[in-house]
């Protein structure tokens, strides 16, 4: 499968990459409004905490328009972080990367839209576009909802357990080590007897 071409833009005072075909919907929708997302009224924060703001940027309905996209803006905290980022890629960066080329391997993920770094001599802002995976949970909370106690619970983690297994050695197959797998960085969807499983968080993930 050929990999879909990418383009470059500034907008924010970031330098974006985006896949070509979502390029100019990326730019309107997020990028070119990136610092009044949530006070515009068209975000709302799913996470926040010291490393990044988490939220879910909705977009106007339209036929065959794109869902709801996932954006992370990263906090860059200073002279540790210059440094850092100085000599690896940012989180953006690296979540970008891992998430197409694991996508490419046949690892079910959010793949990635876009990434948009700003740099001045050393790393300053960054920020990442994914897509929404409609109705899914995090592992916990899907087996909280799903599974129940009674006899009906061994067959669901047969159902659940399974393709997790087949995912991580498909990861494993194709080179890649993911470095903080747990349940809040599984996402499930899909009825439980044939659930989806989608890897998230990926800026963590080495080849």
């Amino acid at each position: 499968m050929t990999a879909p071409e990418l383009s470059r833009f500034v907008a924010s005072g970031l330098v974006w990459t985006a896949e070509r075909s979502l390029a100019e919907a990326v730019r309107r929708g997020v990028a070119e409004r990136l610092d009044d997302l949530i006070t515009d009224g068209r975000a709302t924060v799913l996470k926040q905490n010291l490393v990044r703001t988490v939220l879910r940027v909705s977009q106007p309905p339209a036929p065959d328009g794109p869902g709801p996209w996932i954006v992370k803006r990263y906090v860059v905290r200073g002279p540790k972080d210059w440094l850092k980022y100085s000599f690896r890629a940012s989180r953006a960066a690296a979540e970008f990367r891992a998430g197409r080329a694991l996508a490419a391997a046949g690892v079910p993920t959010a793949v990635p839209l876009a990434k948009g770094e700003r740099r001045h001599f050393v790393l300053r802002d960054a920020a990442l576009v994914v897509p929404e995976i409609p109705a899914a949970l995090q592992l916990g909370e899907y087996v909280k909802q799903h599974w129940g106690s009674g006899p009906e619970a061994a067959p669901r983690r047969t159902a659940l357990f399974d393709p997790l297994a087949r995912i991580v050695r498909r990861m494993h197959d194709a080179g890649f080590v993911h470095r903080d797998l747990h349940g809040g960085n599984l996402l499930v969807s899909g009825p439980v007897a044939a659930p989806s499983i989608h890897v998230i968080d990926l800026h963590s993930v080495r080849s």
